[in-house]
């Protein structure tokens, strides 16, 4: 489980750091002057937040939700409830935005769209460290 828990870790590193960077150019003032690398970031992210939401809400909450110890059991219970809707808003943000002619649109409702979901992703991983995975190591 060790071994598991620190590739997620790993990832949740890598999501961090494509979150910490869609959030400097998915803002009005860097949109109004280009959107390509605000969607080539994007892209990224979503590639590799699609593949670790996956992994999680279909692999490790499932497997952890048939844990023998009470307390592993129910806070995979209580996040996956908590945290299960990221991955639908990640899904609907994917549809809306699944082209930079999409963003160029309405920027400011992309920006502030992408903030969102960013901070959601964000609380989500900090939650999963901090009152999940601390006890699995």
């Amino acid at each position: 489980m060790m071994n598991i828990i620190d590739r997620f870790m790993q990832q949740h590193l890598e999501i961090v750091g494509l979150c910490e960077e869609l959030k400097l150019y998915a803002t009005g003032d860097y949109l109004q002057k280009d959107t390509t690398l605000a969607y080539k970031v994007q892209l990224n992210l979503n590639e590799i937040l699609s593949l670790h939401l996956q992994f999680e809400d279909h692999s490790l909450y499932p497997l952890l939700l048939e844990d023998k110890d009470p307390n592993i059991k129910n806070t995979a219970l209580r996040l996956q409830e908590e945290v299960g809707s990221v991955t639908l808003a990640h899904t609907t943000y994917q549809k809306k935005y699944a082209s930079q002619e999409s963003i160029d649109k309405d920027i400011f409702t992309y920006a502030d769209e992408t903030q969102r979901l960013i901070a959601l992703i964000l609380e989500r991983i900090q939650k999963e460290e901090v009152e999940l995975y601390s006890l699995l190591r």
